[in-house]
C-alpha cells in the first residue's frame, strides 16, 4: 500500500483511515463486540487517542457509500 502513498494516487491520512475502519471490523470479532476494547486497540496500534479513533470510524465510514458521496 504505501506505493499508493509514494506515486501520490492517495493521501497517506486517507489511507490510514481505511486501516483503522477494516482493522475495527477485524478488532471487533476478536473482542467479542467490545467497542471499548476495540477503540482502545486501535489508539495503541496507530498511536491516536480513542477519540480520534472513534471519529475516524464514525465519520469516515460514512464516506464509503456511493450515496453520501454521489449526488444526482
Amino acid at each position: 500500500l504505501r506505493h499508493l502513498i509514494e506515486r501520490g494516487i492517495i493521501e497517506p491520512k486517507r489511507l490510514r483511515n481505511y486501516m483503522i475502519i477494516y482493522d475495527f471490523d477485524k478488532l471487533l470479532i476478536e473482542n467479542k463486540g467490545n467497542r471499548t476494547h476495540t477503540f482502545m486497540d486501535l489508539s495503541i496500534k496507530y498511536n491516536i487517542s480513542e477519540r480520534q479513533a472513534q471519529s475516524v470510524v464514525y465519520k469516515e465510514r460514512k464516506k464509503e457509500k456511493s450515496t453520501y458521496n454521489i449526488t444526482i
